[in-house]
């Protein structure tokens, strides 16, 4: 996929997660404070292999977008704050160690 075709994929991703809390459609904010590394993520699936993608196009459309608008990316110290968690909610879930928390919201 197109580095740019990739990014709008992305904003609208998180257009639609922000519109479901606020209303207000800030995805492409949201991307860009992401990838500068003013906001710290972490990749998560149901079963593993999303979240590895997901993770895994943040870092190339960082590496892009440093390349094609250093400018933009590098307001921050230059560490994107992107952290994968290893194993699915699916295999944590079948811990009975595992602590689940239920909120009514």
């Amino acid at each position: 996929m197109p580095p740019e075709q990739l990014r709008q994929v992305l904003i609208d991703l998180l257009d639609a997660k922000e519109r479901k809390g606020t209303g207000k459609a800030k995805g492409t904010e949201y991307l860009n404070a992401i990838l500068r590394g003013e906001i710290p993520i972490v990749a998560t699936c149901a079963i593993g292999m999303t979240a590895c993608v997901i993770w895994l196009a943040l870092h190339e459309l960082r590496a892009f977008m440093h390349l094609d608008r250093g400018a933009e990316v590098n307001k921050g110290d230059g560490l994107m704050r992107i952290a994968l968690y290893d194993e699915s909610w699916t295999g944590y879930a079948r811990r009975a160690e595992s602590p689940i928390v239920v909120s009514a919201q």
